[in-house]
């Protein structure tokens, strides 16, 4: 999956509130942004933040936010 593809499908879930679990799928979902943070433009860190502050927090997603919120 592409990172504009992870983004958007974060997105989705940051849209619907969807409570961000341990799941395999959330997980994976969460550690394929985190590998291309470094190659992340500001309009993708945007986004991400966005849909991140939508989703019940867990340590991956805290990190990915802490992240792209610099």
């Amino acid at each position: 999956m592409s990172l504009e593809e992870s983004l958007a499908v974060l997105e989705g879930l940051g849209r619907l509130g969807a409570s961000e679990t341990n799941t395999e799928a959330s997980t994976s979902l969460l550690g394929q942004i985190w590998k291309e943070r470094a190659r992340m433009t500001d309009s993708e860190k945007a986004r991400c933040r966005r849909a991140l502050e939508g989703l019940k927090k867990t340590e991956l997603s805290n990190d990915l936010l802490a992240f792209v919120s610099h």
